[in-house]
């Protein structure tokens, strides 16, 4: 199970998990699908998309101050947010397989994101690419499954300390 945290004005704070978020990060994953401009099908498993992250976006303001860069439970969340769109329903994200993180993604870039899913029903699989200025950015391997079908997982605050 994937736990982050958040430091928001110098305060560390536990927000849950990337498929509950809690304190807050609700909003974090509503601005962020919000920056999703489009997001095109290119053929049967892939998709391309543009997102452009403000300056003003929640997420930048504890993931450095002086030097923002979007952190990667923001970069999970739009696995999420993206294969929702796609599959129409809510899904939990099961296991990150790999993630790659090349450079920074730093605010106001435009970030062309290259989104593949395969699946059928019980379980998908996939990644998604950021890209900026032709420069990879990052690479998240990832397997989601409908929310509905998450009901078996363990979380956070069930796991024993």
């Amino acid at each position: 199970m994937l736990k982050y945290f958040f430091t928001s004005r110098g305060q560390m704070t536990e927000c849950g998990t990337v498929n509950q978020p809690d304190n807050g990060c609700a909003s974090i994953r509503n601005q962020l699908a919000s920056y999703v401009e489009s997001l095109t099908k290119e053929d049967d498993s892939c998709w391309v998309g543009v997102c452009h992250i403000p300056s003003a976006f929640t997420g930048f303001e504890g993931h450095f101050p002086e030097k923002p860069i979007l952190p990667a439970f923001c970069q999970f969340q739009l696995v999420t947010i993206l294969a929702e769109r796609i599959l129409g329903f809510p899904v939990f994200l099961q296991a990150v397989s790999r993630s790659r993180f090349v450079r920074p993604i730093l605010p106001e870039r435009k970030l062309d994101l290259t989104f593949h899913l395969s699946g059928a029903a019980a379980m998908y699989s996939g990644s998604l690419r950021f890209t900026t200025d032709g420069e990879e950015c990052s690479e998240i391997k990832f397997k989601i499954v409908p929310l509905n079908r998450s009901s078996e997982a363990i979380t956070d605050r069930e796991c024993p300390q």
